[in-house]
């Protein structure tokens, strides 16, 4: 059972107007109460902010680029070369998604995102440009930097003259002395709940995860988006599980019935976060967390808040034939070693565990996460959990 989140805060948004609900505390150290005005961290929710700054300032998505960034390298010089912002947007660019996580966290200077971009020179590629999904943040890293070039500032001041102002969200930062000067939940982690220390992060990482924001100033971003958006969930490629595709950074999901479900998910160190809009009814729902463990709770709350359908019961193979499954996978950062066991496959990596098969290359891990074994010329040559995708190595 997972544990309830130190500080909470739900929020709404339909033909009535909005309401807010919030209980808990900013701190475990410090048990003052949140509410919709308090800053949580958001994680990758900060894409569709770069998202909607790319198409703000008319960023051809079909541009490669190197029309932008003249000097974008990569291992492979050739998929540098043909990678496009469709590429990015969608997470098909191929490259290695995690090469810039361990920044230094005090990597605080204006110059931090063009050098993180300069570093994915030694990225290798993990499948060709276009090819397969594969959840990059370092892709969004490159976007950031590209709205940093064509905007002629740094990126931070350039999503805040064209998406945050626009869209109301009047506390929403990237910078930690902007956050202080209002009441800010701090992350937690653990049983019992403890604050997560240290809080800062490098600036490079702003574009594809640094905002700082509020329940309200959501709220104000999904009715910003509702009234006119434009591109935003125009299918730009298919997305990693059936029945959905990637807008302009959304993950967008046909309902059964009919409609749609927009959204994004965000789990950085001390926080989850959930925006989702249901763009055909001007619905949307916004749920933050200051605890890094709380993502099932959320994806509970907002499927229970939209009425959204539950994931389906599976039925398993017995015995699948899982001997071209083994192996090593790697994504350039980390490795996952998949061994055989009488009814599927165990995954190395913690938490992840046993996988059941509802299909000859598609399975269930615990806690429900979506597992495809991916071909080329008929043998395995991908994996992919959820949105991460790794190659085959052995």
């Amino acid at each position: 059972m997972t544990p309830d989140p130190p500080g909470l805060c739900r929020a709404w948004l339909d033909s009535g107007g909005e309401r807010y609900e919030s209980r808990g505390v900013r701190s475990a150290e410090d048990p003052m109460p949140v509410d919709e005005d308090t800053l949580f961290r958001v994680a990758s929710v900060s894409k569709l902010i770069t998202g909607a700054a790319i198409t703000a300032l008319g960023v051809d998505v079909d541009s490669a680029v190197r029309d932008h960034l003249p000097d974008f390298r990569l291992a492979d010089a050739d998929a540098a070369g043909r990678i496009t912002v469709r590429d990015l947007l969608t997470h098909r660019a191929g490259f290695a998604p995690d090469v810039n996580k361990d920044r230094l966290a005090d990597e605080l200077d204006a110059g931090a995102l063009a050098r993180a971009v300069a570093d994915l020179a030694v990225a290798p590629q993990i499948s060709p440009p276009g090819r397969y999904y594969g959840y990059s943040n370092a892709g969004f890293m490159v976007l950031a930097r590209i709205v940093e070039v064509v905007a002629g500032e740094p990126f931070e001041h350039a999503a805040r003259r064209l998406v945050l102002e626009p869209a109301g969200m009047r506390r929403s930062t990237y910078f930690t002395d902007e956050a202080v000067t209002h009441p800010v939940a701090l992350g937690h982690g653990g049983e019992p709940p403890r604050v997560l220390r240290p809080w800062g992060r490098s600036r490079a990482r702003n574009g594809q995860g640094g905002l700082m924001t509020t329940a309200r100033d959501l709220i104000a971003f999904a009715r910003y988006t509702l009234a006119d958006p434009g591109p935003a969930w125009e299918p730009l490629a298919d997305g990693f599980d059936q029945g959905s595709h990637v807008g302009v950074a959304w993950n967008v999901f046909d309902l059964p019935g009919g409609g749609r479900a927009a959204g994004h998910a965000g789990h950085t160190k001390g926080y989850t976060a959930r925006l989702t809009l249901l763009p055909d009814s001007g619905r949307a729902f916004v749920i933050l967390a200051n605890s890094e463990n709380a993502g099932p709770f959320l994806d509970r709350e907002t499927a229970a808040a939209l009425g959204l359908p539950a994931e389906p019961e599976h039925e398993f193979l017995a015995a699948p034939d899982v001997r071209d499954h083994l192996g090593v996978y790697t994504d350039g950062s980390d490795q996952i070693r998949v061994d055989g066991v009488p009814d599927g496959v165990v995954l190395s990596e913690q938490g992840l565990g046993r996988v059941r098969f509802i299909a000859p290359d598609e399975g269930r891990a615990d806690h429900g996460l979506l597992v495809r074994f991916l071909r080329e010329d008929g043998r395995v040559s991908h994996l992919r959990l959820a949105g991460k995708l790794l190659r085959k190595v052995s």
